[in-house]
């Protein structure tokens, strides 16, 4: 599993390009639940051993506004299975679990489970109420999802990752968490086990981590690693930047009039260009532009045009998919004001 670390100001960010997204906060919040390291550590459950019970589920705090449900307690969820899903919508790893979320909710709502999923923002745009319910609506997820933009139940639950589960018995105790993609045989297990029902489990294709040599890199000064344009990053003022002669694997450049911020990395007037030389299968980026504007992207992968992005909302955008190996990709923008997040691989 490819993984990089970063010091910023709050904590450490550990990104873990094939299972999900780790964040620590040094700031702490009331919790009824252990540790991080002790949920993380409760995880290695051998076959036929009792589900531990971990502590009461936690306050939904802070929660700015709910989709698909009115506003729930642990007291309104008693006497249901209940997995809560820490997730956000612009987040690949988040994306992968969609099918999976959605299947368990048609299966065993009748049975007394619920879904409950805490949806809390990487980006800023993701605490956009109407970006959210448009990606529950766009993706079929009819389950109760609460807005989390203060971060505060994400610290009741001590969590650090998206995606993330925390699955509670009828008496409202955690039982079992997982962190990242993955094991969703074991999940839906603990999920048949604790209602006290049996059936076939969801099948689907998981991502064939091992061929993905190639991390989620950020653009924004906050998380900028593998930057190769000879010039100096100037933070926050529009500033012009050149092509290095070569790229190694898993640099990226810029080219042209560019505005690196703090999360993103906006184009400036003229014609400009971004390069990343990765190894992977496909290759995905967060693009983000003003309301109500549009801007076409040019893609091309080893100095081929293979296709136009229409960028119209901040969003996750395919820009490209093959079998796995060692590409590059390159961006040519000719709109200003489009911001540019991240890059993030699958296989």
């Amino acid at each position: 599993m490819n993984k990089r670390i970063a010091l910023i100001a709050f904590g450490f960010i550990l990104l873990l390009a094939a299972g999900g997204v780790y964040v620590q906060y040094r700031v702490g919040s009331q919790s009824n639940l252990p540790s991080f390291d002790e949920l993380l550590a409760s995880q290695d459950i051998m076959p036929g051993m009792e589900l531990p019970k971990l502590g009461a589920m936690p306050e939904f705090q802070g929660i700015e506004a709910w989709i698909n449900s009115e506003a729930l307690t642990p007291e309104d969820l008693e006497g249901k299975v209940v997995l809560v899903d820490f997730w956000t919508y612009s987040c690949i790893n988040c994306i992968r679990t969609y099918p999976y979320m959605r299947d368990w909710y048609t299966k065993y709502r009748d049975q007394g489970f619920v879904i409950v999923g805490i949806h809390t923002p990487e980006f800023n745009f993701e605490k956009d109420y109407d970006n959210v319910l448009k990606a529950t609506q766009e993706n079929n997820l009819t389950y109760p999802v609460a807005l989390d933009n203060s971060y505060l139940t994400w610290r009741a639950y001590r969590n650090r990752f998206w995606p993330a589960s925390y699955l509670f018995d009828r008496d409202g105790q955690l039982r079992y968490t997982h962190f990242g993609e993955g094991n969703y045989d074991v999940t839906e297990g603990y999920i048949q086990e604790l209602l006290g029902t049996e059936g076939e489990l969801t099948e689907g294709e998981l991502p064939a981590f091992e061929l993905v040599h190639s991390p989620e890199t950020y653009f924004g000064w906050w998380r900028s690693e593998r930057f190769a344009s000879p010039e100096e990053t100037v933070r926050d003022r529009a500033a012009t930047y050149t092509f290095p002669s070569t790229l190694r694997l898993n640099e990226w450049a810029l080219e042209g009039q560019w505005t690196i911020r703090e999360k993103f990395a906006q184009t400036g007037e003229g014609a400009s260009r971004l390069a990343f030389r990765y190894h992977a299968g496909y290759a995905n980026f967060v693009f983000g532009i003003e309301d109500g504007k549009t801007a076409d992207v040019k893609v091309y992968v080893d100095g081929e045009y293979t296709t136009t992005l229409t960028i119209n909302d901040a969003d996750l955008y395919e820009a490209y998919r093959s079998a796995p190996g060692e590409h590059h990709i390159m961006l040519e923008f000719t709109d200003p004001g489009v911001e540019v997040y991240t890059i993030t691989f699958g296989a």
